[in-house]
């Protein structure tokens, strides 16, 4: 049986209730009702399983189910950017980005002079002092606590609020939006509303520059097998099968001095195709006015219809 053909197993015990035993394990569990021998999909679902424990919506020993996954991964990467956000500015941070400059600056060139600008998730500021040195007025949004407190460190001038792209809810309030190196963080689920959002927030004619990171193909699909055989409840384009684990051990280092590639593995990412980018650009009432590849980074340029 594949991975994907795999039906989800419930469990009724906690671990405290049964011995650490393998054996013990499947005779408390299904006494001799299971074959003894488990084949590698069954055996992943199980330690899957043993890890969630008890589903937090059903309260009930399962598989925990797509919602209930997602919102933990949520909860996992605000509190893995709370916990790693004093790396930032020292260790953090740095990475190539010569293609995001230039589509800031074409970004900046296509707004008039004082305007209203928003930076959405924009952890410890990182473009914000461009905004500022532009010469706009910058109000910056991120759901992490941690992080923002960062930015304000380095730029007081702006206005900082704690607050997720998902309940954005500023109404027509801003000429210009920047969403840079964040959306790699967003299920598909989320995707559509979150751009509804930026088309929300922006006057009319408003423009948006956002970024969408790139992954090989080959890496997607053996990430979402392994998953699949785990038991996760992914969908192809998301790296799921490492979080868990790598946040663990990020969660127990303290900074400075966390490795930034484990980091990298300890947060949720879904990489959709270039094709349903644009279909949701188009869907949230934007028109694409330029989108280039560069750093790993798909970059997007769009304008939001009259």
């Amino acid at each position: 049986m594949s991975g994907k053909d795999a039906q989800p197993v419930k469990f009724g015990l906690n671990r405290e209730e049964v011995s650490n035993s393998w054996l013990d394990w499947r005779e408390k569990l299904w006494g001799k009702r299971l074959p003894f021998q488990f084949s590698t999909t069954h055996r992943a679902a199980f330690m899957t399983a043993l890890r969630y424990e008890a589903n937090p919506i059903s309260g009930k020993g399962e598989l925990m189910g797509r919602d209930a996954w997602l919102e933990k991964m949520r909860k996992m990467t605000e509190a893995l950017y709370d916990h790693i956000s004093p790396e930032y500015w020292v260790n953090f941070g740095f990475y190539v980005n010569e293609t995001h400059m230039v589509f800031l600056r074409k970004f900046l060139d296509c707004i008039a002079p004082y305007c209203a600008l928003l930076s959405a998730a924009c952890g410890a500021g990182r473009y914000d002092g461009m905004l500022l040195e532009a010469g706009h007025d910058v109000t910056g949004i991120d759901q992490s606590e941690g992080m923002l407190e960062r930015a304000r460190e380095h730029f007081p001038q702006v206005k900082y609020v704690r607050m997720s792209l998902q309940d954005l809810d500023f109404l027509e309030a801003f000429d210009g939006v920047i969403c840079v190196d964040a959306m790699e963080n967003v299920c598909p689920e989320d995707w559509p509303e979150i751009m509804a959002n930026f088309c929300k927030t922006l006057k009319p004619g408003g423009l948006l520059y956002f970024t969408a990171e790139l992954y090989n193909s080959e890496a997607l699909k053996a990430s979402y097998e392994r998953a699949r055989a785990m038991g996760l409840p992914v969908v192809f384009g998301e790296l799921g099968d490492e979080v868990e684990r790598s946040y663990e051990r990020v969660m127990s280092l303290t900074p400075p001095g966390i490795p930034g590639d484990l980091a990298g593995l300890a947060v949720y990412h879904y990489y959709p195709s270039m094709d349903q980018i644009r279909v949701w650009i188009d869907q949230a009432g934007f028109t694409l006015e330029e989108e280039g590849m560069g750093n790993d980074y798909a970059h997007f340029l769009v304008r939001k219809r009259d």
